[in-house]
């Protein structure tokens, strides 16, 4: 059972999440929740929403319900039940574009209503070298969980995209630029919005 760390809030930059916060909409989907703890975040902010976190792993949507349940949040690993709800009309992307890889942009687009916009945070570390790598993987609580894959393969993971990589897939999939910053110089934040 997955029983794993929750980052604190802290750990991501009040920054950002005073950036999505207020553009969560009626309907709002987490892509890659993990153990929900964002989710939650989201939901509780917004207790007028519905959100829906999403999630390859039932282990750790196992975990996310049983810590997260509340009525206006859902845990589903069904592509299906999300594809159903009716479109979103925002979505999160959080630190897992690097794990998802570029294809995942068409089908966010598809998931989302029009006008929707597509919140994406990830680690600006393309063409980061070994050694700051290193410093950031041994510090970064995200990271630390990593530790299991082993440093050449999260090196590699988290290493293989940037804000331009992510702009590019995302307009050529159809979202319109409206926000793209660089973070602390380790994160990367773009804001788009699906376009007829």
């Amino acid at each position: 059972m997955y029983d794993g760390p929750m980052p604190h809030p802290d750990t991501i930059p009040p920054k950002i999440l005073r950036r999505i916060v207020p553009h969560v909409s009626e309907q709002h989907l987490d892509f890659g929740c993990g153990p929900g703890y964002w989710t939650y975040y989201i939901g509780h902010s917004r207790a007028e929403s519905r959100i829906i976190g999403y999630d390859i792993s039932e282990e750790k949507l196992c975990f996310a319900r049983r810590r997260h349940g509340k009525d206006n949040i859902l845990f589903t690993q069904s592509l299906e039940a999300i594809a159903h709800s009716g479109g979103f009309d925002s979505a999160t992307l959080m630190f897992v574009l690097h794990e998802a890889g570029l294809s995942v942009m068409p089908c966010l687009r598809g998931l989302l209503s029009e006008g929707g916009r597509l919140f994406v945070i990830d680690y600006h570390l393309k063409g980061c070298g070994r050694r700051r790598f290193a410093e950031m993987f041994s510090t970064d609580p995200e990271m630390r969980e990593l530790d299991a894959i082993g440093f050449e393969q999260a090196y590699a993971i988290h290493t293989s995209i940037s804000l331009d990589d992510c702009i590019e897939a995302g307009e050529a999939a159809g979202f319109m630029t409206l926000e793209r910053d660089i973070l602390w110089n380790k994160y990367f934040m773009w804001v788009g919005e699906k376009k007829g």
